[in-house]
């Protein structure tokens, strides 16, 4: 709320919610003090007094000092059998991380003291994140594991009774502003380069993902045949919403996929059905554009080395390398784009890899989004909400122009049903208006033809 006062009050006073609890704060002001601006000038010393007061961590009764490497180590045990696999990749280096910055001596309640402290604090931790170009998304992650492990320790283990208590207010200061999400999705061009340089094990994966509503990674390279229901696939996303099914409670839902005739052509170890950019020109000229011709078929040889990579037993995991099942193509997607040189410039101003492994979701959303709305984007990738089909869309300038040509084809739907003979409709063909023949630009701007 701020500093306010009572209708026909003279008294100003400071007013403000604080995780969920409301603070007030009053002062004896001059009596010449009428204007908001002035109470607002005279009153910032106390309240900032008053703030920073309420917002230092409270020293709990018959404490007993905990280490930050024995909080993590705790967490880490209690944990480790509840995540995903893709959690139990990530949360124990970050982990590892943290102990071996903050050592084995420091205590958790010296997290919270400022960068002049002398002591190793999550300011500190903080800069030294940005000294080596971590990004503002990885540093709230990596903020937001050891603010769990502390949430953990402090629920769980009473007779630690931590040192000092943090609240809501703390951790949420030690966040930074994320900067707007770029656009991930992969241009068709750059993904089919990426894809015929990929080995036949990797091309499995990644066109599985794009031709299967853009599934994520972990849930291809673990599609196993227990999946497989009918004429779809069944696999389990895991969420923090908690859903009951068959009178059990778990966190996460089923996201189906149909397998359409790509998707059985694929698993049952048949040819890829697709066209380079070389082989469609070559076709293009030997049409008068009145027939299809025939489109490009993968090379026999790279078809069986693919089929060996696939498990046609009817059990056990699908997708294989060397007779085991595939974990993880983020490696060699990465070496294939750097051998072909689709590169950006990322830490420390070196060459690396352009797309991620999980640019392909972003590739089938954006085509959908594109092609047929958000609605059915969302439905397609199994988002609970619209906001985050929306990080998966960003051609905004296509979405656009189809908005253009569409309200112009409207305009010229009414113009057609009505008096097309009228003053308006001759006057725009005499001079090029909008709704007649246009004329050349002077100016030479380029349409845009997306």
């Amino acid at each position: 709320m701020g500093i306010t006062k009572r209708s026909g009050s003279p008294n100003w006073y400071w007013q403000k919610t604080i995780d969920h609890k409301k603070h007030r704060l009053t002062t004896n002001l001059p009596r010449n003090t009428y204007s908001k601006t002035q109470a607002k000038k005279l009153m910032a010393p106390y309240i900032k007094e008053y703030l920073e007061k309420i917002r230092e961590p409270l020293l709990m009764e018959n404490s007993k000092d905990l280490k930050v490497s024995t909080m993590l180590a705790l967490y880490l045990k209690d944990k480790k059998r509840e995540w995903s696999q893709s959690t139990k990749a990530n949360y124990p280096r970050v982990c590892k991380n943290f102990r071996d910055y903050f050592e084995s001596s420091t205590l958790l309640h010296t997290l919270w003291l400022s960068d002049r402290s002398g002591t190793k604090n999550l300011h500190d931790w903080k800069k030294l994140r940005y000294q080596h170009d971590v990004v503002e998304t990885t540093i709230n992650t990596e903020l937001d594991v050891i603010k769990s492990a502390y949430n953990h320790i402090k629920d769980n283990y009473a007779i630690y009774k931590l040192g000092k208590e943090l609240n809501k207010s703390h951790w949420k200061s030690l966040r930074e502003i994320e900067p707007d999400q770029p656009d991930r999705s992969i241009e068709l061009d750059d993904f089919f380069k990426i894809f015929f340089a990929l080995p036949p094990h990797a091309q499995n994966i990644v066109w599985f993902s794009l031709i299967g509503l853009g599934v994520r990674k972990l849930n291809v390279t673990s599609l196993n045949y227990n999946q497989i229901k009918g004429d779809k696939i069944e696999f389990w996303v895991k969420s923090k919403k908690k859903r009951r099914i068959n009178n059990q409670i778990v966190s996460g839902k089923i996201h189906n996929v149909p397998i359409t005739e790509d998707v059985y052509n694929l698993l049952s170890g048949q040819k890829l059905y697709f066209e380079t950019e070389e082989n469609h020109q070559a076709r293009v000229q030997c049409l008068n554009l009145t027939g299809t011709g025939n489109l490009y078929f993968e090379t026999e040889e790279n078809h069986q080395a693919r089929v060996q990579c696939l498990n046609l037993t009817g059990t056990g995991n699908l997708f294989l390398y060397n007779g085991k099942p595939f974990k993880d193509p983020k490696k060699t997607w990465s070496n294939t784009q750097k051998k072909l040189g689709i590169t950006r410039i990322g830490k420390n101003n070196k060459p690396t890899h352009k797309y991620t492994i999980h640019g392909v979701r972003h590739t089938a959303g954006s085509i959908i989004g594109v092609e047929l709305g958000d609605d059915y984007s969302q439905r397609a990738l199994g988002h609970t909400t619209m906001q985050v089909t929306r990080n998966y869309n960003k051609k905004d300038m296509q979405m656009k122009v189809i908005g253009m040509k569409k309200i112009q084809e409207v305009v010229h739907k009414w113009t057609q049903s009505n008096n097309t003979n009228n003053d308006l409709d001759e006057k725009s063909q005499k001079t090029g208006g909008c709704l007649g023949t246009r004329t050349p630009d002077p100016l030479g701007v380029k349409k845009n033809t997306q």
